[in-house]
């Protein structure tokens, strides 16, 4: 299972992206199913800076992937203090562009990119484990 270490940096986010990318392709996932992996981590790392680590910051975000036979799984480790994730609503009502708030749009796009997202907290030390799964498309 590939895993790297990134600091808890915005500049660090190209480099994460471009690690998600290298093993989905390798592991030949189609290139839309590449980009819902991406995008979802792209937007777990910016929160874990923002919010987690209140901006850059020289914690890690330790990030894996392994392929499994029905699809890929990446874990995403950091050292920031517990949080409660919020649940996105099931159904998103297309509501005009102006009734949308700045925030949260995120979490609602990870949840629906992927098949199955899950939170805990680190045994090991302290941090959170995000684990995002993305099924192979037929």
């Amino acid at each position: 299972m590939p895993e790297r270490s990134f600091q808890g940096k915005y500049s660090s986010l190209a480099a994460i992206g471009e690690f998600i990318h290298q093993v989905a392709q390798a592991a030949r996932f189609n290139p839309n199913d590449i980009y819902a992996l991406e995008l979802a981590v792209d937007e777990i790392c910016t929160n874990i800076i923002e919010h987690g680590y209140q901006g850059d910051s020289n914690k890690p975000i330790i990030c894996s992937i392994e392929e499994t036979g029905q699809g890929i799984v990446v874990r995403i480790k950091d050292e920031a203090a517990p949080f409660r994730p919020n649940l996105p609503p099931k159904k998103w009502d297309n509501p005009p562009l102006e009734q949308i708030k700045p925030r949260g749009i995120g979490v609602y796009l990870v949840y629906h990119l992927m098949d199955e997202v899950n939170y805990q907290r680190r045994t090991d030390k302290q941090g959170n484990v995000i684990t995002l799964i993305k099924k192979r498309s037929c």
